[in-house]
């Protein structure tokens, strides 16, 4: 056993450390790191953080775009509420002034009803007033001729129609104007 073990410490001390590099590959990739770096510091870092930059620009203007959006919807909302109360109140005011108007209209038609039976009633009164006054002149006429034909044959003679008719006429205007006065001109 002693043969192996050192046999590997031979090997080990002959054979590079394969966690240690070699210097001159140390050395080498050392400076090739410092390139890089370098390289990286003046080329690729600048562009990097320019790109970040960016991003957090355009992140922030989004974000300004969303807020500046959010804040017209919100305006808009309002304007939309403001509206809809005042299209409420226009409603409200159009429904009430169709109500006033149809309550106008009905007190018109009521009012125009209420005229058209007045004219109806003065016209009937009219043509009532007509007839009686047809009738009664009709009346006389006939009471006058019935007058003279009771008195024609009570004197036994014929008198004369005409001069009867106006005696008779003058007789029933005295009853006419007689029963208007309470009665007092029937008695004389």
């Amino acid at each position: 056993m002693h043969l192996v073990a050192a046999t590997l410490l031979a090997a080990e001390q002959s054979a590079p450390n394969p966690v240690l590099p070699a210097l001159n590959e140390l050395i080498w990739g050392t400076l090739s790191f410092a390139i890089l770096f370098f390289f990286l510091w003046r080329k690729v870092f600048p562009n990097v953080r320019q790109a970040f930059e960016q991003r957090t620009e355009r992140i922030r203007s989004a974000l300004e775009e969303a807020e500046a959006n959010r804040a017209e919807a919100q305006r808009l909302l309002d304007d939309y509420k403001e509206r809809l109360s005042g299209a409420r109140e226009e409603a409200r005011r159009i429904v009430e002034e169709a109500r006033e108007a149809a309550e106008h209209a009905r007190r018109e038609i009521i009012t125009r009803a209420e005229q058209d039976a007045r004219n109806i009633l003065e016209r009937a009164e009219r043509e009532i007033d007509a007839q009686r006054n047809h009738a009664l002149a009709q009346l006389r006429r006939e009471v006058g001729e019935l007058a003279v034909a009771i008195a024609g044959r009570i004197v036994h003679e014929q008198l004369d129609g005409e001069r009867h008719l106006r005696l008779v006429d003058d007789y029933i205007d005295e009853l006419t104007a007689g029963s208007s006065d309470g009665g007092a001109g029937a008695a004389g």
